[in-house]
């Protein structure tokens, strides 16, 4: 349980420290990182779901990694039409 509750913290951390060195640039990155965050999040709750038996939790779980790659395919997005639009 400590490894998943470290899991979480450390998807947290990531997350606020590229918001806070990217500022505004590099949003791309920050969807990224924020993206590849809330994969680790959901991984670590479908994990704990199945130790509990919480059929609610691991969805929950499953719903927060899908968000992640979405977010890691908007960042995709946002440097393809960054790189376009110059």
């Amino acid at each position: 349980m400590k490894k998943l509750s470290g899991l979480i913290v450390l998807g947290f951390i990531a997350g606020i420290g590229a918001s806070r060195l990217m500022g505004s640039k590099g949003c791309g990155v920050q969807e990224r990182v924020k993206g590849r965050a809330e994969q680790l999040k959901g991984k670590a709750e479908q994990a704990v779901g199945k130790a509990t038996g919480s059929e609610e939790t691991q969805a929950r779980g499953k719903i927060d990694e899908a968000t992640g790659r979405v977010r890691g395919k908007v960042a995709d997005v946002k440097d393809a039409v960054k790189k376009v639009t110059g």
